[in-house]
């Protein structure tokens, strides 16, 4: 079952962008909502994320992979945003 996750990402040593978002790249469909935020559309659990992290955070890094449930939210963010949570809303079935 597919889920949406908040990632955020303090990296690193040496850990790039690219290096991270080839990791978030490995969700079904993700959103960047800053430099180290993401929101992810995955069948992945939080401990395979964190598996799977973990080498663009340690050492010296931070992250919280977090579940999101879309049901009540509110904000300013870019229309793209918005467009693209309704369409992960709609295949979640919310």
């Amino acid at each position: 079952m597919a889920e949406l996750f908040h990632i955020h990402i303090i990296p690193g040593n040496g850990a790039t962008k690219t290096a991270i978002e080839k990791k978030i790249s490995l969700a079904v469909d993700w959103f960047r909502l800053s430099d180290n935020s993401y929101i992810v559309y995955t069948t992945s659990d939080a401990k395979k994320w964190n598996a799977r992290l973990k080498s663009v955070v340690r050492p010296n890094g931070y992250c919280l992979i977090t579940v999101l449930h879309p049901e009540d939210y509110s904000g300013w963010m870019p229309k793209s945003f918005w467009t693209w949570l309704r369409e992960m809303k709609g295949k979640l079935g919310y």
